[in-house]
């Protein structure tokens, strides 16, 4: 008891460098813990992107492919599925409900995505989160448009405004636009920090309609639109009644003859896709981790020189019968009091910026800030502090031990 007073008054008599040791200490684990949680937001928004369906189906092409271009409309789709294999697959005893994606047009640089009402009622990211509509509601008729949250920010869009579509994922303006079917803004998204954001939504029937009188002006235009008929989409979204039968789904669906099909679990897809960017969070991680070792460093050079200013104390204990072990037991006490103050500084910043700006990082950069505040690794983090934090203690001590056998009362 009496060295844990003692240790406490030795650090109210040294409180600035205390302070700043403290504060150093902190700063570097709360990197730590915001590099940690930033991946762990960046990792469920990406494998999380689409969630709550099985399957993902389009025609034969790699797993990879299919899913960056139905999900980001990153890459290109050279073949599309036709219509009757698609409303084969629908009709299925095991399906529950369907998603159909068409693709292919684009506004200022963002993509088109024709769909049904299943995309507003079953298509989830995060995991349990539904698309939900900020402003307005959703399409009704062909001419129809809603906005992510990014589209309608960025292009500065509010209801009732007016979007003329072009043919292909265009940049600025676009020499062939569907001039013919203007869309008018019906409803805005709510942010998802997804690729849903970045895309306008459209019926089927509207992209239909809106390609047919393309055609009838004589222009170029979709080849698998003929006189109003839908004939292929590009791919769709499946959700069985049951789990069990997801794999023996997805080799039906590949094995089948009639048409070139592939289905990916697209979950599994994401999920390999984020593995192998693992280099990147590693570099991220090590970069925190150097910073935290200067801060511990900081933190001994601190305590080096405070043991250097403390000789005289130090002897004057020695003389008055503290062995060795006891002074060695202060030390490291107060190694331990400084590190719990920077380890409850820094959670207490945590939870202070996560509440101030999660909702600005939502809105500014998509990024939402998921699951608790604390993870299995924050608080391994926290125990590493503490474990190095005393073993680089243990150097000045050491030397503070050497150094205390030669210093008698009069310390120079």
């Amino acid at each position: 008891m009496n060295l844990i007073k003692l240790a406490f008054k030795s650090i109210r008599h040294r409180s600035f460098a205390t302070s700043a040791t403290v504060f150093s200490v902190a700063l570097s684990l709360l990197l730590l813990f915001t590099v940690e949680r930033v991946r762990r937001s960046v990792e469920a928004s990406f494998t999380q992107t689409v969630s709550g369906v099985d399957l993902l189906v389009g025609a034969r092409t790699g797993s990879l492919q299919l899913v960056l271009f139905s999900v980001f409309n990153i890459g290109q789709i050279t073949n599309n599925v036709s219509y009757e294999s698609y409303e084969k697959i629908q009709k299925h005893p095991d399906v529950e409900w369907t998603i159909p994606i068409s693709l292919g047009d684009g506004h200022k640089g963002y993509r088109v995505v024709a769909t049904d009402d299943n995309f507003f009622e079953h298509y989830q990211v995060r995991s349990a989160e539904h698309i939900k509509i900020a402003e307005g509601e959703k399409f009704k008729t062909t001419n129809d448009v809603v906005l992510g949250a990014e589209v309608a920010e960025v292009l500065k869009y509010k209801l009732g405004a007016k979007v003329i579509l072009a043919h292909g994922s265009t940049s600025g303006d676009s020499f062939d636009e569907h001039a013919n079917h203007p869309f008018t803004v019906v409803g805005i998204m709510q942010p998802t920090g997804t690729a849903v954001d970045r895309s306008l939504y459209i019926t089927l029937a509207g992209m239909d309609e809106m390609h047919d009188e393309h055609d009838e002006h004589g222009e170029e235009g979709h080849e698998h639109h003929h006189e109003g008929e839908r004939e292929e989409i590009t791919s769709f979204f499946v959700k069985l009644k049951t789990k069990t039968k997801i794999l023996s789904m997805q080799r039906e669906i590949t094995e089948t003859k009639e048409e070139a099909l592939l289905a990916v679990i697209p979950a599994a897809v994401l999920s390999d896709l984020w593995k192998s960017l693992s280099q990147i969070e590693f570099v991220l991680k090590l970069i925190s981790a150097l910073v935290m070792v200067v801060g511990l460093v900081g933190m001994v050079i601190a305590l080096m020189t405070s043991l250097n200013e403390r000789r005289r104390e130090m002897a004057i204990l020695r003389s008055l019968g503290a062995s060795f072990s006891h002074l060695a037991q202060l030390v490291l006490l107060e190694v331990c009091l400084i590190l719990g103050l920077a380890v409850i500084v820094s959670a207490v910043f945590k939870v202070t910026l996560e509440i101030i700006f999660t909702d600005y990082v939502a809105k500014k950069f998509g990024l939402f800030l998921t699951g608790s505040s604390f993870s299995s690794m924050d608080v391994t983090m926290m125990a590493a502090t503490f474990i190095v934090g005393l073993i680089f203690a243990l150097g000045p001590v050491l030397i503070f031990k050497n150094k205390s056998l030669k210093d008698g009362l009069a310390v120079k």
